[in-house]
């Protein structure tokens, strides 16, 4: 992959400042180049069957976490900027496209996309967003959902309104998306030398099932899909209240 990317280093002012194998990358190899000019920084994981790149924002030299969407896109979102009548599958290595189909195309959109990568110039999110929206109502007819807040998220917010002791010690949504501990929405908190684990089990066939484990032990199971938030809120609430209680 270096090769492929190697005009970043050499045309477009960036410097390597990562290039690692790791067995926790879902694609394995990672390639992360950082551009201080340019307030730039793009992470590129690929290996196997998958391929991912993400150009996070550099502010006062910090990067924002991946959870802000606003200032760390993925390569999709600069593709459909770039041609929003672009093919998915030219992006999905898991497919006919494969990682060095990916990888070339990855290249050669960086590449068209010189200005963006090379300045200090953003992507307009409100056009990515509007252009996403076409692209889905092509398809179906009608309009993309808008995002709601998450479940992940209001279950956050109860636990800290109502457990201040309960220390967050792990969230999934701290991980880039190439990271295997990104796929399945998860929040660790501490308390009381005790583990209180809140876990999504799976992610294809059971989105929604999720249960709160206290060390090794199962103090609830849920599916949310099959309850009003509400409802499943107060169920995490109640089995968060026999740990706090004890």
């Amino acid at each position: 992959m270096r090769k492929a990317f190697g005009f970043l280093e050499n045309d477009f002012g960036y410097n390597l400042i990562t290039s690692e194998t790791k067995k926790f990358y879902k694609g394995q190899n990672l390639l992360i180049y950082r551009n201080e000019n340019a307030k730039k920084q793009i992470e590129i994981c690929g290996g196997g069957s998958f391929f991912h790149c993400i150009i996070r924002k550099i502010e006062n030299k910090e990067l924002s976490d991946y959870k802000n969407h606003k200032e760390n896109i993925g390569f999709e979102d600069l593709a459909i900027f770039d041609n929003p009548k672009y093919d998915h599958f030219d992006f999905y290595a898991g497919d006919r496209t494969g990682v060095e189909g990916v990888t070339k195309n990855t290249v050669a959109l960086l590449k068209r996309q010189k200005e963006f990568i090379t300045n200090t110039e953003w992507v307009d999110l409100e056009k990515v967003e509007e252009f996403k929206n076409e692209e889905f109502k092509s398809r179906f007819g009608y309009d993309r959902p808008k995002k709601t807040k998450s479940l992940k998220n209001e279950i956050k917010q109860m636990i800290h309104q109502d457990y201040e002791k309960f220390e967050l010690i792990f969230d999934n949504s701290d991980f880039p998306f190439y990271h295997d501990d990104s796929t399945l929405e998860k929040l660790v908190y501490r308390f009381d030398n005790n583990n209180i684990t809140i876990k999504q089990v799976d992610w294809r066939d059971y989105p929604r099932l999720l249960r709160v484990i206290e060390n090794d032990n199962l103090i609830l199971e849920i599916d949310a899909s099959k309850a009003e938030k509400e409802t499943v809120l107060e169920k995490i609430k109640t089995a968060c209240n026999n740990v706090y209680k004890k």
